[in-house]
């Protein structure tokens, strides 16, 4: 029985600024469901029953999943597991892989064999990069999948800059430009040099957003998959209803989100900061799911700015029709895809 997994998340939609009926769809939909044992499959049938808290549903569902999966990586003998221990432990051990790629590049220059040369060259070089600076490049490779997953169609990916089917809604009224959601190219060559010449077609663009993949789990624990759900729960009825955003509690909306999470926290106390809710940036992916993380007391990441929607939806939050379209792409984008 899920009673009290059921009673926090009536808590957690008890302060979203919606009316009683559509706060009790969805409480109703929880309800429906509560006969099933599996916390899991639970908030997935909630989540796929349509009402208003889907997404917060759908949060819930792939960060627990991810959770689950990620508690085997410390015994599993998955090749997967196995490689990530490895880094993980020192990612020097990445440097054989660098040799081998080497060794292949060569073969592959002999035979003319184009796309496995271009292939081979942007492999080395994000292996390369990670053995400078793990981190930053994990975040480099979420930056490729936040554009890869906004990229639907090869069309979209070799279209021009003038030919965007979206450009009206990044422009003022005079048409000038004021940011486009399709700069992948622009992001590449600023934040990826050596693999931006190689990049010529949708292919080369999917096959670097896959190498993401290869780290799936690197350096990720269960409480950052935590943090990344609670600020994404917080953050909902601010983006969502952020015309009433003056009406949302923030003190009860915090307190429903800690009594939520707490009992699948692997320490006694579960805290995040809610100051600088807005300020987190996309540290990684797993299975798709954008992990976010908030800003440091350094302010280590590069990418904190480029992933904030504030920071993307801007220039059309003073017109509400156009806004309003763009609401499904924000959650998509910064929630689960």
């Amino acid at each position: 029985m899920q009673k009290e997994l059921t009673s926090n998340l009536i808590a957690y939609i008890d302060c979203h600024p919606l009316d009683n009926k559509h706060k009790q769809k969805a409480i109703d939909i929880l309800h429906k469901h509560e006969n099933i044992e599996d916390t899991v499959l639970f908030l997935q049938a909630s989540y796929k029953d349509n009402s208003l808290f889907d997404s917060a549903f759908r949060v819930l569902f792939m960060g627990l999943m991810a959770i689950s999966d990620l508690e085997e990586k410390e015994t599993s003998t998955d090749p997967r597991w196995v490689t990530i221990r490895r880094l993980e432990k020192d990612r020097k051990n990445i440097i054989p892989l660098i040799n081998s790629l080497k060794d292949s590049l060569a073969i592959y220059s002999s035979l003319r064999d184009r796309t496995m040369v271009k292939r081979t060259i942007i492999t080395l070089s994000i292996f390369q990069s990670f053995l400078k600076n793990d981190e930053l490049t994990i975040e480099k490779l979420a930056l490729v999948q936040f554009h890869r997953n906004d990229c639907k169609n090869p069309e979209e990916f070799d279209a021009e800059p003038e030919d965007d089917p979206h450009k009206e809604f990044f422009t003022d009224e005079d048409g000038n430009k004021q940011f486009s959601f399709y700069s992948f190219r622009d992001d590449l060559k600023k934040h990826l040099p050596e693999v931006s010449n190689h990049i010529e077609d949708f292919e080369d663009f999917d096959f670097l957003a896959s190498l993401s993949d290869y780290f799936w789990g690197y350096r990720l624990t269960p409480q950052m998959i935590l943090k990344s759900i609670a600020i994404k729960l917080y953050n909902d009825p601010f983006w969502v209803y952020w015309s009433r955003a003056e009406q949302i509690n923030k003190s009860a909306l915090k307190k429903s989100i800690l009594t939520l999470l707490l009992p699948f926290s692997k320490t006694e106390k579960f805290t995040f900061d809610t100051s600088k809710a807005k300020d987190f940036y996309i540290k990684m992916y797993y299975y798709n799911s954008p992990i976010l993380a908030l800003e440091g007391k350094n302010k280590r990441t590069k990418f904190q700015g480029l992933f904030n929607p504030d920071k993307y939806y801007d220039s059309i939050k003073d017109r509400t029709k156009r806004y309003d379209s763009n609401r499904a792409l924000l959650n998509s984008m910064f929630f689960t895809n």
